[in-house]
């Protein structure tokens, strides 16, 4: 079984880094190799937040 997951962020802030980071040492510390992580800005595409 692999776990997708989505990080929404607003930007590249020093907020969205720690989160973005939080996130990798979570995945690679409890799930190793059964997932597959996305960081999308929703500044950049708010068309996918919107769905």
């Amino acid at each position: 079984m692999k776990y997708r997951l989505r990080l929404f962020v607003t930007g590249y802030t020093s907020h969205s880094r720690r989160a973005i980071e939080n996130l990798r040492q979570i995945c690679e510390r409890d799930l190793i190799a059964m997932y597959e992580a996305e960081v999308i800005n929703i500044l950049e595409h708010p068309q996918i937040a919107e769905n």
